[in-house]
């Protein structure tokens, strides 16, 4: 079974003048931004699945409060770096890594039961990505 679906050709990424940067689609830059274009291929405990799709809920949950209360630009900043530093950070960069992505796609796999979910899920996604 493929989990992750079908296969799609993914353009390079370009610079601002259109010249190629030299970084292959799905790796990290330097600022930490991952693309989710790949599904994990490492191994999990059943604990460490639970402990990362916990911690990154709570992140994604924070972001949903935050917005609800409408929060000012800088304080909406501030409590979410408070809140990834929180539950989503680690002192070791592989693990930082591999804690990310896993619990991204455990979420992404546990919230496409409805489209409700997936909007909500998505959503969360989306202003976590641009805040990074």
């Amino acid at each position: 079974m493929n989990v992750a679906g079908p296969i799609r050709s993914r353009p390079l990424p370009l610079s601002a003048d259109g010249k190629d940067t030299g970084m292959s689609v799905g790796s990290s830059s330097s600022n930490d931004v991952d693309m989710y274009l790949d599904v994990p291929s490492f191994e999990l405990s059943l604990d460490e699945f639970e402990e990362y799709a916990l911690a990154r809920l709570k992140v994604l949950r924070k972001i949903e409060e935050m917005k609800t209360r409408n929060l000012p630009p800088e304080t909406f900043r501030t409590q979410l770096d408070a809140s990834i530093k929180a539950n989503l950070t680690s002192t070791q960069q592989k693990h930082k890594t591999k804690l990310d992505v896993a619990s991204h796609f455990i979420l992404r796999a546990a919230y496409c039961r409805t489209e409700d979910l997936r909007r909500w899920f998505l959503a969360q996604e989306c202003r976590l990505f641009r805040h990074r």
